[in-house]
Order: C-alpha cells, then sequence, then structure tokens
C-alpha cells in the first residue's frame, strides 16, 4: 500500500467523528470508494473519445473528491489533466490518464483499511 495520503487531512476528516467513533470516516470512505469508479469511467470515455474539454471536467470531480482524503498522486494527475484539457494537450492527458485508475486503486485500497482501525 503506498498511496501517499495526506496525514492531515485524514486527520480532519476523523475529527468529523465523535471520539471513539469511526462511523462518519467510515461512510465517507464508502461514499469515495463508490461514487469515484464512476467518475472514473466518465474520464476514460472523454479521454477515449478525445474530448479534452470534457475530460477536464472529470479530472477536475476527482480531483476535488480525492482531495478531501488527501490521495496526492491522484490528486496532481487530475490536475495534469484538468490543465491539460484547457489547453487540448492530448500528450499530457493520454500520460496522466494511463496512472489515474492505478492512483485510484491504491488511494482505494488505503483508505478502506484506515476506515476498518
Amino acid at each position: 500500500m503506498n498511496a501517499d495520503l495526506d496525514v492531515n487531512a485524514l486527520e480532519q476528516l476523523r475529527s468529523l467523528d465523535a471520539p471513539g467513533s469511526n462511523e462518519m470516516f467510515k461512510r465517507l470512505v464508502e461514499s469515495f470508494v463508490n461514487d469515484t469508479p464512476k467518475l472514473l469511467v466518465k474520464l476514460a470515455d472523454a479521454i477515449a473519445a478525445q474530448d479534452w474539454k470534457m475530460a477536464s471536467k472529470h479530472a477536475h470531480a476527482v480531483k476535488g473528491s480525492a482531495g478531501n482524503f488527501g490521495a496526492r498522486r491522484l490528486v496532481a494527475l487530475c490536475l495534469e489533466i484538468e490543465q491539460a484539457g484547457h489547453v487540448d494537450d492530448a500528450a499530457t492527458i493520454l500520460r496522466a490518464g494511463s496512472h489515474v485508475e492505478q492512483e485510484y486503486e491504491s488511494a482505494r485500497d488505503a483508505l478502506l483499511i484506515l476506515s476498518q482501525q
């Protein structure tokens, strides 16, 4: 597990729970795990269609969700795609896009483990 999660972001989310509870954090992780794959499909579809503006839009959505959990590498890839989409930089979008799924899976796996602690 090498998700490069920002500890401060995680502590902030955990602080939403009452002392000794982990329920809110678990629900937030479940939401991330259930919702993000749908966004990733839209991102992949936009990239496959070479619709760089839509790829930028979907990368922005994934970036926001991943940022809440401090998934730094996933955020960085999505930021690259988002910015490249504004200038139709296909090479950057294709390169970064090829790593997004793997980074999501790494973040997902780490968050699922943390949500069980």
